[in-house]
């Protein structure tokens, strides 16, 4: 059987495509600006385009932080710490240098906490501090230094839901209250079949068979394909793979052993004539 042919030869750039419900929570989240935000949901459902989207729009994409979570995240890595540096005559000195969470907070920029239910627990009480009423952070590694934090900062939080198979723990539910919003993303927040068709640059016939394949991967949760992992095959095929070798080396084995023939066969189904 023969792979059916790519009219591009090349991956395209593209912008992305919103559903309906993604723009509706875009414009949720930029009017209760600057509120904490929260959007739990699978990974690669497109919890990080809205949030990225979101700062974009507000024309301040250059001057976002980011924190990426993990159980081994150390408090410096957050609100910053001391430095050795060398003065003029080249002597090291110690420097306090602000840390994202600091940063943002003292210049009113958006911070992007991603995968927050990995957050361990010494970073929650700062965050608490800069999303409650008081507004406020303190710095007791920097001599107790209290921060007014800034009008515009704000946070929105991405996180996978725990009991879902990820290894996340249950949000703080002091920090959960102070999310202006909090919501379970239950479907795909970017259109993508548009932004497939705009990856392979425009060749709707490659297009459709990866929705058909998409579709037929998505009847049984064991083998449900996220858009993220969408977006990556056709990046690959983009760049000279078919898309069964894409499919097996980005997304076959990242599913149960027994599950994995199906993948396949269902990918010769669609991508061979």
């Amino acid at each position: 059987m023969a792979h059916i042919a790519l009219k591009t030869k090349r991956e395209r750039s593209h912008k992305p495509h919103f559903t309906p419900l993604g723009e509706e929570l875009i414009n949720d989240i930029q009017q209760v600006h600057p509120f904490p935000v929260a959007l739990l949901g699978a990974a690669g459902c497109g919890k990080t385009q809205v949030a990225l989207e979101v700062i974009k729009r507000r024309g301040k994409l250059g001057e976002m932080e980011m924190i990426g979570c993990h159980p081994g995240l150390d408090i410096i890595d957050t609100i910053g710490g001391w430095q050795s540096k060398a003065d003029e005559a080249g002597r090291p000195i110690m420097s306090w240098v602000d840390g994202p969470l600091t940063r943002a907070a003292r210049m009113g920029y958006s911070l992007l906490v991603d995968e927050i239910t990995r957050l361990n627990q010494q970073h929650v009480g700062r965050i608490m501090g800069v999303t409650d009423e008081t507004r406020t952070l303190t710095l007791t590694e920097n001599g107790g230094e209290k921060i007014k934090v800034h009008r515009d900062f704000a946070i929105i939080a991405t996180a996978n839901p725990p009991s879902a198979g990820y290894n996340v723990v249950n949000l703080d539910e002091a920090l959960k209250s102070r999310m202006m919003v909090y919501t379970f993303i239950t479907e795909p927040l970017c259109d993508e079949e548009a932004t497939v068709e705009d990856i392979l640059g425009g060749d709707t016939a490659y297009t459709k068979a990866f929705m058909n394949w998409a579709d037929d991967m998505r009847k049984d949760q064991l083998t449900y394909v996220s858009t993220r992992d969408l977006c990556y095959l056709a990046k690959m095929v983009g760049r000279g793979f078919d898309a069964m070798k894409a499919i097996k080396l980005n997304f076959r084995d990242k599913i149960a052993v027994e599950k994995r023939s199906t993948i396949m066969t269902s990918a010769s189904a669609h991508f061979e004539v």
